[in-house]
């Protein structure tokens, strides 16, 4: 039976979006890097089955292993999900309990893309609309159809919703 586990989420910095994503340290007991190696390539599948290939890299001296997926890797795929700062990425781990040594990694790409009721709600960036004007407008019908109303921020009653980073 495959069993998922999340192994991290990144918030994007700048640095990340222009060099190499840092890993957590803890995540390395999730890739069998071999004895004597600092590197190990793995491909995660995205979204829309998309096969995604990165190298996970840590560095040879220090005091921990300060894991990184390298930007020959990494950027290309920040390149084509059109990734910036604020936006997340989720890795997971799908592994056969009867044969561990099968392992299978998806990677999600998210946007914020609004505060609902104190909540972040985030959403994998293959769904969003391409075209800002439609993505307001499908924005402000959900609002309608949810019942919220659609606050300006100079109201009295402050932001209900925050939408697409404008806030």
């Amino acid at each position: 039976m495959e069993q998922q586990v999340h192994l991290f989420t990144k918030k994007l910095k700048p640095s990340h979006i222009s060099h190499t994503l840092s890993v957590p340290t803890h995540v390395l007991e999730a890739f069998p890097i071999p004895e004597g190696d600092h590197f190990m390539n793995f491909e995660a599948l995205d979204a829309t089955d998309n096969t995604w290939r990165f190298c996970l890299s840590t560095r040879l001296t220090g005091a921990y292993a300060k894991p990184v997926l390298l930007r020959s890797s990494w950027g290309r795929f920040v390149e084509q999900k059109g990734l910036a700062p604020e936006d997340r990425v989720v890795f997971f781990m799908q592994s056969d309990d009867e044969a561990n040594e099968i392992r299978r990694y998806t990677v999600r790409a998210q946007r914020k893309v609004m505060i609902l009721m104190g909540q972040d709600v985030w959403v994998d960036v293959e769904d969003l609309p391409l075209n800002p004007m439609l993505e307001t407008l499908i924005i402000r019908t959900f609002k309608t159809s949810v019942g919220i109303d659609c606050c300006d921020g100079g109201g009295g009653g402050g932001n209900l919703l925050r939408v697409m980073g404008q806030y």
